[in-house]
């Protein structure tokens, strides 16, 4: 996720740079982007390439399943605000629906931050849970909840004071 948005954000600046207005581009570069990033991963880490242990049918299916639910639930959940905002919006509101959007990028920025340590985080989780450590796993959980929490709350505090200087600067 860090390279992909280092890539975009890159990419987009030499567009920009370049003094193109034409929004098919940018969204070649988004796309550009992750072939960028994803190809990058795969050089820089061949053990993904690797075959894994064995796994049956169904347990990949029930974890997929569980992974694939709770990824639209997040979705819907980032993106509900601004359809609600805009749905009930006034005629005379109707920019109100941009500027929760604005707003929305801004604090959305630590939740990106935390989607790129997730992986990993999830990894080693699984890990303990399939060997059976219970409780290397409850410590290690435990650990990160307490990183998650106190992330969360630098983060508010962060964004409590540099929030609307950040939105009005970008946006």
């Amino acid at each position: 996720l860090a390279a992909e948005g280092v890539a975009r954000i890159v990419l987009c600046a030499a567009l920009g740079v370049a003094g193109v207005h034409l929004a098919g581009y940018f969204g070649l570069a988004l796309v550009l982007a992750t072939i960028v990033a994803t190809a990058l991963v795969v050089a820089l880490r061949r053990a993904l390439l690797q075959p894994g242990p064995p796994g049956s049918f169904n347990e990949l299916s029930r974890a997929l399943g569980f992974l694939l639910i709770s990824s639209v639930c997040t979705q819907f959940l980032l993106n509900v605000g601004t359809d609600a905002v805009q749905v009930l919006a006034s005629p005379a509101q109707k920019a109100a629906a941009g500027k929760f959007l604005d707003c929305r990028i801004i604090a959305f920025i630590p939740i990106f931050l935390m989607q790129a340590v997730q992986g990993p985080l999830l990894a080693k989780l699984s890990g303990l849970a399939a060997t059976g450590r219970r409780d290397e796993f409850r410590a290690a959980l435990v650990q990160m909840l307490g990183l998650v929490a106190g992330f969360g709350l630098v983060s508010v505090a962060a964004l409590a004071l540099l929030g609307p200087f950040a939105t009005q600067l970008f946006f």
